[in-house]
């Protein structure tokens, strides 16, 4: 079965100054055993020879920027304290086996990465959390370093589209390639309900040569995000703040050699881009929820009838004979999304346009 966990727009409602407010309830004790272990992790931070960080474990370095360039651990990525709201969306799922470790400058700031990220539904590894302090000398000894800016990457695509990208029965890469250099004109590529970017910014590092990739969206917040995820990653992108469930806003769509979208669903605007919006030789790629065949109502959402395809609707909508214009199957498959945790019922449906 296809498992997706990456989810969509993950979106945070609260500010990590009111996470005090929402921490489990402990006992003193408790509280002072984690404090040793913090402490503990300092200690033993100081001790060994060079070890290389493992990329298995997601080293979160939460201090400012100007202290990571300074000097920070092989394999570490840059997230700032003040910046882990709105970067969240970078993370790996929560409720899921990955497991995070925090490094910071002190208890308090390891401390307030850890409730952020544990109320949010991540784990973190608190007996391997590393505290710098003001010896960072003492507490680096132990893991090989570096300076500058270079930081692990730790986003990605959904599982969908970055294998359609490097495996399948229709390699995208080489494909698109090869029609690019049928064109005059820079080919163009939508990614619709785009959100936070992610596969916006996967599509734009991925095509071959000269695509102009396009990102559309109803929260500006997202797009926001996205602008600022397509910088670190040192792509240009373009955003547009647009309601797709709105004919009219729809209508102005570019055509396009690659339309992609991912939990997003929206009928009218399937059947727009099926017919005005894809060229000859384009593909389509979407990705979204489905109808669970056991049972009448999904455990997660959505629960909305229209936000949910009925099985095999994609496959009606876009390969029957008599439509006038005509795709073919790349891939489709079923399998599910996480939400909240909760594994929901999905479908995953790749076609290309002959006529």
């Amino acid at each position: 079965m296809f498992v997706a966990g990456t989810p969509r727009a993950w979106r945070c409602h609260c500010r990590p100054r009111n996470v005090a407010s929402r921490r489990p309830p402990e006992t003193i004790a408790h509280a002072r055993k984690r404090r040793a272990l913090f402490c503990a992790s300092a200690q033993d931070a100081g001790r060994g020879g060079k070890e290389l960080w493992p990329k298995s474990k997601l080293l979160l370095d939460v201090r400012d920027a100007v202290a990571f360039e300074r000097c920070h651990v092989a394999n570490a990525v840059s997230f700032p304290l003040r910046e882990l709201e709105q970067r969240a969306f970078e993370l790996p799922p929560p409720y899921t086996p990955a497991r995070i470790v925090i490094c910071g400058e002190s208890i308090a700031q390891v401390e307030h990465a850890v409730l952020f990220l544990t109320a949010k539904g991540w784990q973190c590894d608190v007996r391997e959390c590393l505290l710098l302090g003001t010896d960072e000398a003492s507490a680096f000894s132990r893991f090989k370093t570096e300076t500058g800016r270079c930081t692990a990457v730790v986003w990605r695509p959904n599982e969908f589209l970055e294998q359609l990208f490097s495996s399948g029965p229709l390699p995208l890469s080489a494909y698109l390639r090869a029609e690019q250099q049928k064109l005059t004109e820079a080919p163009v590529a939508l990614d619709l309900g785009c959100g936070s970017g992610r596969d916006l910014v996967f599509l734009k590092m991925h095509l071959p040569g000269r695509w102009r990739v396009m990102g559309f969206d109803n929260h500006s917040y997202a797009l926001e995000r996205a602008k600022a995820l397509a910088q670190r990653a040192s792509v240009d992108v373009e955003v547009c703040t647009v309601d797709l469930t709105d004919e009219l806003q729809a209508a102005r769509l570019p055509k396009a050699h690659l339309v992609h979208g991912c939990r997003f669903l929206h009928r009218p605007l399937l059947r727009h881009v099926r017919d005005h919006v894809i060229h000859v030789g384009g593909i389509f790629i979407w990705s979204t929820f489905v109808q669970s065949a056991e049972s009448a109502r999904n455990m997660a959402p959505p629960y909305k009838e229209k936000r949910v395809l009925a099985p095999g609707e994609l496959r009606e909508m876009f390969l029957v004979p008599s439509l006038h214009v005509q795709y073919e199957l790349i891939e489709e498959r079923d399998g599910v999304f996480l939400t909240r945790g909760v594994p929901v019922p999905a479908t995953f449906f790749a076609c290309r346009r002959v006529r």
